[in-house]
C-alpha cells in the first residue's frame, strides 16, 4: 500500500511538472501566435495523439473495435471543450498580460475551486484542514497582488496592477 501511494504521488508530481512545463512554454508560443490559435493547436494535437493511441489500441494490442456512441462523443466534446480548450485558452490570454510566474501563481485556485464545487454540486462536506488550505492560498495570492501593486506604484483606472512580462535570459 505504501509502494502505490508512493506511486501515486509521483505521478502527481510529474503532472505538475508536465503542467508547469506546459506554462512556460506556452507563454513564449502564446507571443507569437495568440492565445486562441495557440489554445486550438494544442487541442489539434492532443486530438490526433488520442486519435493515434486508439487507432494502436485497436490494431496491435488486438483490442475489438472502439464503440463510439453518439452521446459519448457529445460527453467528450464538451469535457475537451469545458475542461481543456476553454481553460487553457484563458490562461494563454493572461500569460500575454503578466508574466508566467505571476500566471502559474494562480494555478494553485484550482484545487480552492474543485472544493467549492465539490460542495456546491456533489453535496460533499469540506474538513477544516481544507478549510484552512484554502484560506491560505487565496490569503497568499491576495497579498502576492498587493505586493506586486505596491511594487509597481499608483495605477491608473482600468489597467492591471500587475507589470508587463520581463525576459529573462534566453527564453
Amino acid at each position: 500500500h505504501d509502494e502505490e501511494v508512493a506511486d501515486q504521488r509521483a505521478a502527481v508530481v510529474a503532472g505538475v511538472g508536465a503542467a508547469a512545463t506546459y506554462g512556460v512554454l506556452a507563454s513564449r508560443r502564446v507571443r507569437a501566435a495568440g492565445p486562441i490559435a495557440t489554445a486550438f493547436t494544442h487541442q489539434v494535437w492532443a486530438l490526433g495523439l488520442v486519435a493515434v493511441v486508439a487507432l494502436a489500441s485497436t490494431t496491435l494490442l488486438g483490442v475489438d473495435g472502439l464503440v463510439l456512441r453518439p452521446d459519448a462523443l457529445a460527453w467528450a466534446a464538451g469535457s475537451g471543450v469545458l475542461g481543456y480548450a476553454l481553460p487553457f485558452w484563458l490562461y494563454l490570454a493572461a500569460v500575454t498580460r503578466i508574466s508566467a510566474a505571476r500566471a502559474a501563481t494562480y494555478l494553485t485556485l484550482i484545487p480552492v475551486f474543485g472544493m467549492v464545487l465539490s460542495v456546491a454540486l456533489l453535496g460533499e462536506t469540506v474538513t477544516g484542514v481544507q478549510a484552512v488550505g484554502a484560506a491560505v492560498v487565496v490569503a497568499s495570492l491576495r497579498l502576492g497582488t498587493g505586493l506586486d501593486a505596491r511594487r509597481s506604484g499608483p495605477v491608473a483606472e482600468g489597467t492591471t496592477p500587475i507589470g508587463p512580462p520581463e525576459r529573462v535570459g534566453r527564453l
